[in-house]
């Protein structure tokens, strides 16, 4: 490959993954106001600031992680949440549910882009350490290949270092979800779920 082919496959390379980024955050800010108008009032978890959570590393050894290749984000009904100095607090009650979304651009265990959406509920923190949801988000996008190993749709995950919990989640390809009415049928059905836990 001659070095202006190379240029233009990195200009175009980075120019996708800035749309890629700009719509996943569309697609974000989209369900975050759909649940907000909900009877619940559903706010978006802050562990720092307005801001997805994502493995980072800047590290030499670990290059995969220079780009976020997977994120989070949680929404919880306000009842549940305080505010702290720019963030959230969600304390690791026991009637605690928590509505979870995972975007999954590239990963061993997804074959496409893909969107996970559920419950996350019997959530017990096993770390002195972590005593509410905010502490908890980070190790669960870190460990989502052994969270989500079994089956994508139920958990029923244990881990001695951090927490045990479990969830109810719908396993979408991210580009099925095209337009408003798709983010408002996914919604419709985890909002279902959401409920009829108890």
């Amino acid at each position: 490959m001659d070095k202006k082919t190379m240029n233009e496959q990195t200009n175009l390379a980075f120019e996708f993954m800035n749309k890629l980024n700009q719509e996943t955050s569309y697609l974000i800010k989209e369900i975050e106001g759909t649940l907000k108008k909900e009877n619940e009032e559903f706010v978006i978890g802050k562990v720092i600031g307005y801001a997805i959570n994502a493995p980072n590393s800047l590290s030499l050894d670990t290059p995969e992680y220079w780009l976020a290749n997977k994120l989070g984000v949680f929404f919880v009904p306000k009842r549940d949440e305080t505010k702290g100095k720019g963030s959230t607090e969600t304390p690791l009650k026991k009637d605690l549910k928590i509505i979870f979304l995972m975007i999954v651009l590239h990963d061993n265990n997804f074959h496409n882009p893909t969107i996970v959406i559920g419950t996350l509920y019997d959530i017990v923190s096993t770390s002195e350490k972590k005593k509410k949801f905010e502490d908890l988000v980070n190790e669960l996008i870190d460990d989502q290949e052994n969270v989500f190993k079994t089956n994508p749709e139920i958990i029923d995950y244990k881990e001695d270092k951090w927490a045990n919990l479990k969830g109810k989640f719908i396993v979408k390809d991210l580009f099925d979800i095209k337009n408003a009415d798709d983010v408002q049928k996914l919604i419709k059905q985890v909002l279902e779920s959401y409920r009829n836990l108890k």
